[in-house]
């Protein structure tokens, strides 16, 4: 949250009182977490008037203490009576921290990036992550001081080409210092996250009328309600599960702790895909990432953005297998995303291309080309960055496409998805490149394997960032390529298995 934005646009219609919510924005992501009192002077508000309410009713309850008693108390059915009326879209506050003009949507890389929205590897989800490091998806381990170094010159970098980035954690301290709804909304979320459980042997009917209270939702509420902002977002990273047993002497309880802390929400690529159409939540494949959606969900509702649709079982999809490139829309589908996914957006008409060229893992299917973006990178209108050892029609480890068009009416089920009709099958992915008129690149595979393909393209005539000095240069002295690269040191980033692409979201 020290990190300024490079630019935020204002709209010359905005209102006085939304220019001056806007500059408090700034000092917020200056790092003055408390707005300054000429800011709230100017709104006609008094600093002490943002402070935490000892009054509020607290909306919150959870089903994460089925087992607990109390759950039939007068108090907690007055808590679920609240509860049932609560907000499910968060309050849109972060909306200041970029401009609103247009919709958020995204049908070219080659356009210039508007809103860039990443997750710095800091936090306590990424300490436990590398206590183990394959456990937590990552590819080796990590310093995780280094990789929070190194991500904050990304930022950087990201800013330099006049997009505005602000970080997951950004967005859910934003507010929460001087409006009572923010506050909630981020109290909410750490309430789900947070799950106490009683010690399955003790009987909950020999517990005394105290001891039920320290077992129950209302004291979880009061725990949390007590929490600093940086705590809430702790417990959101972490998701703790406090296992409670009965001690019989000091406070009457101990406790034990259980964590399945977002090892890999830095990569906010992967939680959702973002068409022409705006924002769909993805369904991710491994356990360890389940619950990111959730999170980056509460995180564009607050930001004013609300999904226009979510994937739901048997599909699977992951940011990482979508690359948006004008007319076609590329969906890689294999390791973490399949074909059910790619029908529901079809069939829901999501994406807002006219052709959807689906590419086809068929043959490898390894965690080093988990996604699409692994293998391939859309530098330009007519240049793209392909994995050497994947071009080919006799390749054993080929990608094919399978190609929908839309069309007019809607279609039968055996014939395509919605409106989208399939046209060519079974297309080698260079020669489906080439005949849409893009110069492929090869990359050869150890490049590839040290995230050389894994290039961010912010559009806008600005440089393409790239993770690997060698290609990087060999790439600026390439004839087939007019634009321009930046090199970002990124090797402690990518330790964790992912590099720029991976850990960016961008709204065009």
């Amino acid at each position: 949250a020290s990190d300024q934005p490079a630019h935020v646009h204002i709209s010359a219609t905005h209102t006085r009182t939304h220019d001056r919510a806007r500059a408090m924005a700034f000092e917020f992501l200056k790092g003055q977490r408390t707005p300054s009192e000429a800011s709230l002077a100017s709104l006609g508000t008094s600093p002490n008037s943002f402070g935490r309410s000892p009054f509020l009713a607290h909306p919150l309850r959870t089903d994460s203490c089925q087992n607990l008693v109390g759950a039939n108390s007068p108090e907690a059915a007055s808590r679920r009576r609240r509860a049932s009326g609560s907000r499910i879209q968060p309050h849109a506050i972060a909306r200041d921290l970029y401009s609103h003009e247009g919709e958020p949507s995204q049908t070219d890389e080659n356009h210039a990036a508007r809103l860039v929205v990443v997750c710095e590897p800091l936090g306590v989800n990424n300490l436990m992550g590398a206590l183990h490091p394959h456990g937590a998806l990552y590819e080796k381990p990590v310093n995780i001081e280094k990789a929070a170094e190194q991500h904050a010159a990304f930022r950087n970098a990201i800013r330099d080409t006049g997009a505005v980035c602000v970080t997951v954690k950004d967005v859910l301290e934003y507010g929460c210092d001087r409006s009572e709804r923010a506050r909630l909304d981020l109290e909410r979320l750490a309430m789900r996250s947070l799950r106490y459980e009683l010690d399955p042997d003790t009987d909950p009917r020999t517990l005394s009328e105290t001891e039920r209270h320290f077992v129950s939702e209302d004291y979880k509420v009061e725990a949390v309600e007590a929490m600093s902002t940086q705590q809430l977002v702790d417990v959101i990273f972490s998701r703790p599960t406090v296992d409670i047993r009965r001690s019989f002497r000091d406070t009457g309880f101990t406790a034990r702790y259980r964590f399945e802390p977002l090892t890999n929400v830095l990569f906010t690529r992967d939680q959702q895909i973002v068409t022409g159409k705006g924002v769909v939540m993805a369904r991710m494949r491994s356990d360890q990432r389940v619950h990111e959606v959730e999170l980056m969900q509460f995180v564009w509702g607050k930001l004013g953005i609300v999904p226009v649709g979510q994937i739901v079982a048997p599909g699977y999809l992951e940011g990482g297998d979508f690359i948006a490139a004008g007319d076609v829309a590329l969906i890689g589908v294999g390791l973490r995303s399949n074909e059910e996914a790619v029908r529901q957006l079809c069939e829901q008409d999501l994406l807002g291309h006219r052709r959807v060229a689906v590419v086809k893992d068929n043959f490898e299917q390894h965690q080093d080309r988990m996604h699409l973006d692994c293998i391939c990178s859309l530098l330009s209108a007519n240049c793209v960055l392909l994995a050497e050892d994947v071009i080919g029609e006799s390749c054993p480890k080929r990608r094919l496409v399978d190609e929908y068009e839309l069309v007019e009416d809607e279609l039968d089920g055996d014939e395509g998805w919605g409106r989208y009709r399939c046209v060519k099958s079974n297309v080698e992915l260079g020669a489906y490149f080439e005949h849409h008129g893009y110069n492929v690149i090869p990359v050869p595979r150890e490049e590839q394997l040290k995230y050389a393909c894994n290039c961010l393209n912010l559009g806008g005539g600005s440089p393409v960032l790239s993770c690997h000095h060698l290609s990087a240069k060999r790439l600026a002295k390439d004839s087939r390529f007019d634009g321009d690269v930046r090199f970002v040191a990124f090797e402690e980033v990518t330790a964790m298995y992912g590099s720029l692409h991976c850990c960016s979201q961008v709204l065009r």
